[in-house]
C-alpha cells in the first residue's frame, strides 16, 4: 500500500506493507490515497493493529521517527504489540527507547550469519569529486558496479553520460518513476544484481537502493553521505559473501538533500579512523554509527521531542489537509507532478493521473524560468455536503509559489516522461493517460441501491459489524475497552448506538420529503426511507443532525466520567460518517414517529430503553459541537476506532455484503 498503487486504501487486508508516510497520514484522518470524506477508515486500522516499523534510520529524527515513536507511544498505551527495527541507530538511543517503553531489546545476528563470515568488503576513502573519467576507469574489468549518488539529477546526468561510453548495460534508478515502471525497474535491476544475475552491468541509483532491494555489487561506488545511508549502500556490496570494494568519494559541490552537519560529522569520523583501506566490518559500522549519530540523537529519546509532530498531526486531524500530516514525516519537501493537457476534463479522475514527487523548489525554478502551462489542483477539505467532494484546478503563472506537498499538473510540451530515464522538465513530452473510463467503471461497480427502509438499513449495520467486522477487529475492540476501564458489554452496548443513531438525521422531515418525492402513493403511511433506486439530487446533510440529536443520549450512556474519551469522540464518529470534516448542522424538524422506531432499534439491537428526553431539542444552523482532540490519546482512539468500525459495518450493510469493501479496494488499486 503506497500512494502510485493503493492496494488496501482502507487498509482492510490482514497484513499490509506500507510506507511511513501512509501510516502516519492515515493515523491523523488526512490519508495520501484517500479523499479527506473517508479519511477516518484507515485511521482506525492504524490504532488497533501490530505495528513493525522497519528501516527507521532513514526517517528523520526531529520529524520522521518522532511520528513513529507518537504512534509507538500510543501503541503502547493501548497495550498493543509494536516493533522497532533497524540496523543503525546509536546504541544508547536504543537503550533509552526501550526504558521509555518498557521495551525489550533483541539483537539480530548478523555477525553469526553465514554470509557475514564468508564477507569481506574493503572501504577506500577519496577526497576527490566523483566524475565520468573516474567510473569508467575504476569499473573497467568489474562485473557488477553500483554507483549511488544524492541527487536524482546528479543520477540522470550521469546516466546520460555513459550512455555509449560502457560496454555494458547502463540502468538509472531514482525517485521520479511512476510505478508500474518503478516495478519493471526493479525487475530489470533483481535480474542483473540478483542472486542469479548474469553478465556485466552498472547500476547508477540515488537512495532508492539503501532499502527494499535485495541486490548485491561487486564494486560499489558512493558520494559522501550520512554515515546510516553509508553503511546502507555498502550493504549493497558483496551482500551473500565474497570479496568486494567501496569507495567513498567526500568531494561534493552540495550536500543536499542531507544535512550538512551530519555529512560534515561522518567525513570527519571516516577521516579520524583512518579507514582507508581497511575491511568494513560490522563493529566498525557500529562504532562509525554512534560516533556520528549519538551526539545528534541524544535529544531525539524523550517524549518532549515529539512536540512539532504533535502539532502537526493535530492540525491535520483537524482540517484534514494530508500536507500538514506529511509536514510531521519529512522536511524534505515535495510536490507531486503530473503531465496532461486538460486536466478539467477528468475531474475527480485528475487525483488518478500518476504522478512523481520533485522538490518544490526544482519546481518552482522551473516556472519561474520556463512559465510552462500548469494547473495547482484543490481538493476542497471544508465541504459539509455528506455526498460530494469538490476539485478545482487553479492556474499556475510565473509569480505562483509551488506550495509543499502540493499536487500540480504540466502541460506536456513543458515536461516529458520516459520508463527509462523518469520524470524530465523542460522537454517535451506526452499526456498520462485518463483515467475515465475507470472512473465510470467504479459508478458500474458501486451500482444503484433499491428501496429501504431505515429500519432494514439499521439492521442490516448491525448484523455486519457483528458478523464481519468485529471478528477482524477484535483485538482493537478489546484494547479499547481495557484502556477505557469498560467492560465488554458497556462499549458493545454504545457501539450499537452509534450504529443505530449514525442515520437519524435521515429520519428528519426535510431528509424523508426529499427521498420520498415520487413516492407518496405507493409507500405505507409513515414509512422512513433509507435509500431507494435511482439517482435522488441535492439531498441535505444528515450526519450531523444525527450527531446533534443523540448528543444528550451518548453522554448519557457514556457516563460523566468518558464525556472526553468515549461520548465526544462517539458523537465525531456520527457526525463525520460521510465526511470527516462536517461540522455545520442544517435546520431540521423531524418527521412524526421518528423516536418510536429509534426506540424500537435501540431496544431490539442494543438492549438500551430510550425515552425523548434523551434526545436534543435543538434544531440546528450552527455547530453540532463535537471537534475531537488529536492531543488526548484515549479520545482520539476511541474516535477513530468507532468511525472505522461503524463506515466499514455502513458499507457492507449499503453495498451487500464484505465484497463491497473488496471490490472498492480492487478498483482503487485497478485505477
Amino acid at each position: 500500500m503506497h500512494g502510485q498503487r493503493p492496494e488496501s486504501v482502507l487498509f482492510y487486508a490482514d497484513a499490509i506493507f506500507a510506507t511511513l508516510d501512509q501510516v502516519v497520514t492515515s493515523y491523523a484522518c488526512a490519508p495520501l490515497s484517500l479523499s479527506v470524506r473517508q479519511g477516518n477508515i484507515p485511521a482506525g486500522a492504524v490504532a488497533g493493529s501490530f505495528l513493525v516499523f522497519d528501516e527507521v534510520h532513514t526517517f528523520e529524527p526531529h520529524l520522521g521517527l518522532q511520528s513513529l515513536l507518537v504512534l509507538a507511544e500510543r501503541a503502547h498505551q493501548m497495550g498493543i504489540p509494536f516493533v522497532i527495527m533497524s540496523a543503525t541507530l546509536p546504541t544508547n538511543f536504543i537503550r533509552r527507547l526501550s526504558e521509555r517503553f518498557g521495551a525489550t531489546i533483541v539483537e539480530g545476528t548478523r555477525l553469526e550469519g553465514k554470509n557475514r563470515r564468508q564477507r569481506r568488503v574493503v572501504l577506500r576513502v577519496s577526497s576527490e569529486k566523483l566524475s565520468i573519467e573516474t567510473i569508467l576507469q575504476l569499473t573497467r574489468n568489474v562485473e557488477r558496479t553500483l554507483v549511488v549518488v544524492n541527487t536524482v539529477q546528479r543520477a540522470q546526468n550521469l546516466y546520460e553520460q555513459l550512455l555509449g561510453k560502457i560496454g555494458c548495460p547502463v540502468i538509472l534508478a531514482h525517485s521520479r518513476f511512476y510505478d508500474d515502471d518503478r516495478r519493471t525497474k526493479e525487475k530489470q535491476i533483481e535480474a542483473r544484481f540478483g542472486k542469479t544475475a548474469e553478465g556485466r552491468c552498472l547500476l547508477i541509483a540515488t537512495q532508492v537502493v539503501e532499502v527494499g532491494l535485495d541486490i548485491s555489487c561487486d564494486f560499489l561506488v558512493t558520494e559522501l553521505a550520512p554515515i546510516d545511508a553509508l553503511v546502507q549502500r555498502a550493504g549493497r556490496c558483496a551482500r551473500w559473501g565474497g570479496e568486494g570494494e567501496v569507495v567513498v568519494f567526500t568531494g561534493l559541490e552540495t550536500t543536499r538533500p542531507y544535512d550538512r552537519l551530519l555529512v560534515e560529522a561522518t567525513e570527519k569520523a571516516l577521516r579520524e579512523k583512518d579507514l582507508n583501506g581497511h575491511e568494513l566490518t560490522w563493529e566498525i559500522e557500529r562504532d562509525l554509527v554512534d560516533i556520528v549519530l549519538e551526539p545528534q540523537f541524544d535529544q531525539w529519546a524523550e517524549p518532549e521531542a515529539a512536540g512539532k509532530v504533535l502539532a502537526s498531526l493535530a492540525a491535520a486531524a483537524f482540517t484534514g489537509d494530508s500536507a500538514k500530516a506529511e509536514q510531521a514525516v519529512r522536511e524534505g519537501l515535495t510536490v507531486e507532478v503530473a503531465l496532461h493537457g486538460s486536466p478539467d476534463t477528468l475531474g475527480i479522475g485528475a487525483l488518478r493521473l500518476p504522478r512523481c514527487r520533485i522538490h518544490p523548489g526544482v519546481l518552482q525554478q522551473f516556472v519561474h524560468k520556463q512559465q510552462p502551462e500548469a494547473w495547482r489542483v484543490v481538493v476542497d477539505r471544508t465541504a459539509a455536503d455528506d455526498y460530494r467532494t469538490r476539485i478545482e484546478f487553479l492556474h499556475v503563472d510565473s509569480n505562483s509559489r509551488a506550495a509543499p506537498y502540493g499536487y500540480y499538473i504540466i502541460h506536456p510540451k513543458y515536461g516529458s516522461y520516459d520508463a527509462e530515464r523518469g520524470l524530465r522538465l523542460g522537454i517535451r513530452g506526452s499526456p498520462a493517460e485518463s483515467r475515465d473510463e475507470l472512473i465510470q467503471q467504479k459508478s458500474r461497480l458501486e451500482g444503484e441501491l433499491q428501496i429501504e427502509k431505515w429500519q432494514d438499513h439499521i439492521e442490516k449495520v448491525v448484523k455486519a459489524f457483528a458478523e464481519h467486522v468485529l471478528p477482524r477487529e477484535r483485538i482493537a475492540f478489546e484494547a479499547l475497552s481495557r484502556r477505557l476501564g469498560k467492560t465488554h458489554e458497556d462499549l458493545l452496548s454504545l457501539t450499537h448506538l452509534v450504529l443505530i443513531f449514525h442515520d437519524l438525521g435521515k429520519l428528519a422531515e426535510q431528509w424523508q420529503r426529499k427521498i420520498q418525492a415520487g413516492l407518496e402513493s405507493v409507500l405505507p403511511p409513515g414509512t422512513f426511507l433509507a435509500h431507494r433506486g435511482g439517482s435522488v439530487r441535492d439531498l441535505p446533510p444528515h450526519a450531523t443532525v444525527s450527531a446533534s440529536l443523540a448528543t444528550p443520549c451518548l453522554c448519557r450512556i457514556a457516563g460523566s466520567d468518558w464525556q472526553q474519551t468515549l461520548a465526544i469522540p462517539a458523537l465525531a464518529a456520527i457526525a463525520h460518517h460521510h465526511t470527516v470534516r462536517a461540522d455545520m448542522t442544517p435546520q431540521f424538524e423531524m418527521r412524526d414517529g421518528w423516536f418510536e422506531v429509534t426506540a424500537d432499534c435501540a431496544r431490539r439491537f442494543a438492549r438500551v430503553d430510550l425515552t425523548i428526553s434523551d434526545f436534543n431539542k435543538w434544531r440546528g444552523g450552527g455547530s453540532c459541537g463535537v471537534a475531537l482532540n488529536f492531543l488526548l490519546p484515549d479520545g482520539y482512539a476511541s474516535y477513530v476506532l468507532l468511525s472505522r468500525w461503524l463506515r466499514l459495518a455502513d458499507r457492507i450493510a449499503t453495498g451487500g455484503g464484505e465484497n463491497a469493501i473488496l471490490n472498492y479496494e480492487n478498483w482503487m488499486s485497478s485505477s
